[in-house]
């Protein structure tokens, strides 16, 4: 199901991927995930967050319809954890890291999963400042669009 990919030096750190046969649980992985994030709450002072989950976590409420058409990218900031969005015409490429160039680059801390699940505005975050940002903050709209965590209130 992975694979070691890279060099295979005692210095190199191991790097994995997953196999054909891996990859066909994408699907199944994410659609836990989308079961999962209606219930997400604050995050809690024992958590450990990565840039690994967070980009799951995009992966997860990724709405490619809404992306049809849609040409856009993000880098993401919470912290220390940085990772980078591209939306290319309902097709999204998630890694961890910067993104050089991106259209929008912005620090939502604490109101990401607000933002992702409607709870907040983005009227809001621009009117008190909370969420900075480098760009168009019309992109901050397509963003909570494209990455949206449904039904909240069902749980």
């Amino acid at each position: 199901m992975v694979h070691r990919v890279g060099s295979q030096l005692p210095d190199d750190p191991a790097r994995y991927e997953l196999t054909e046969f891996g990859l066909e649980l994408d699907a199944v992985v994410l659609g836990i995930g989308r079961w999962g994030a209606r219930m997400l709450g604050d995050q809690r002072e024992d958590e450990i967050v990565t840039a690994s989950s967070l980009v799951m976590a995009m992966r997860t409420t990724f709405q490619a319809q809404a992306a049809q058409g849609v040409h856009v990218s993000y880098e993401v900031r919470l912290g220390p954890i940085v990772f980078g969005l591209s939306v290319d015409d309902g097709v999204l490429h998630a890694a961890e890291g910067p993104l050089p160039g991106a259209d929008l680059t912005f620090e939502p801390g604490a109101a990401l999963k607000g933002l992702m699940s409607g709870e907040i505005t983005v009227a809001e975050v621009v009117a008190d400042g909370s969420v900075p940002m480098t760009g168009d903050p019309a992109l901050l709209t397509t963003f909570t669009e494209l990455f949206h965590i449904t039904d909240v209130s069902a749980v």
